[in-house]
């Protein structure tokens, strides 16, 4: 018969693993102008973030498809991944060059559409985004 604390670890090493979950994003960027940005989807640590993926887009367009994919992990003992999109560009529209859009937790493969756009989504300034 197995002790109670070799028991306990057992049923606990599921949740030591790692989790890796396979993201797929597209949307539209849109500006009032043609304009350059720069996507990162990124994964929130208490220990510094992780870069899932990244793109950069230059467009003489105002509208600008963009499509990203990769596998997000997190640390042990984690059981979902916590992603955000941090969007660098050169548009007009907004009062900064650097917002962060939070994604929801995700504990599985997940496929989404996000649209960037000012007064599209909310947007956070990255420096108050912690």
């Amino acid at each position: 018969m197995l002790s109670l604390p070799l028991l306990l670890l057992l049923l606990s090493l599921p949740l030591a693993l790692p989790v890796s979950i396979h993201v797929i994003m597209s949307g539209n960027l849109i500006c009032s102008a043609p304009f350059t940005a720069n996507i990162t989807l990124m994964e929130d640590d208490p220990i510094g973030d992780d870069v899932v993926t990244q793109i950069s887009v230059t467009t003489c367009e105002h509208v600008k498809i963009y499509n990203l994919a990769g596998d997000a992990e997190d640390s042990l003992f984690q059981n979902e991944v916590e992603l955000y999109l941090k969007i660098s560009h050169n548009c007009p529209d907004t009062a900064y060059t650097e917002y962060c859009h939070r994604i929801s937790s995700l504990a599985g493969p997940a496929t989404m559409t996000v649209d960037i756009a000012p007064g599209i989504m909310e947007m956070t300034h990255c420096k108050f985004f912690e």
